[in-house]
C-alpha cells in the first residue's frame, strides 16, 4: 500500500481512523470554518438543552432552521459538515 497516493486512504481503515484521515485532508481555512461552526454548534445545543454529541436529528434540523433567514444554503451544508464531521471523529453514526 504505500504506492497509495498520499491523499487516498486504504480501504481497511476504521471509520473514526477514515474520519481522522478525512479531516487531516482539509485546507487550514476549511478547518478554521468548522472549528468556529462548532462552536456555534455547541453554544445552540447549550442555550436549547441539547447534547451535541450524539446529535438528535431533529436538534441539527432545528438548528439549521434557525440560522436558515440568514444564512445562505453553502453556509448551512458547511455547519452540517462541520456537526457531521465532529460526530464520525468522535465515533459516532452519521449517515
Amino acid at each position: 500500500m504505500s504506492d497509495l497516493p498520499a491523499r487516498v486512504a486504504p480501504a481497511a481503515l476504521p471509520a473514526s481512523e477514515a474520519a481522522a484521515y478525512a479531516a487531516g485532508s482539509l485546507s487550514a481555512a476549511t478547518r478554521r470554518a468548522y472549528r468556529a461552526d462548532w462552536a456555534d454548534w455547541i453554544s445552540w445545543c447549550s442555550q436549547h438543552g441539547h447534547p451535541p454529541l450524539p446529535a438528535a436529528p431533529e436538534a441539527i434540523a432545528a438548528y439549521l432552521a434557525s440560522l436558515a433567514t440568514t444564512h445562505g444554503r453553502s453556509a448551512l451544508r458547511r455547519r452540517l459538515s462541520a456537526i457531521g464531521l465532529a460526530h464520525a471523529l468522535a465515533g459516532h453514526p452519521w449517515n
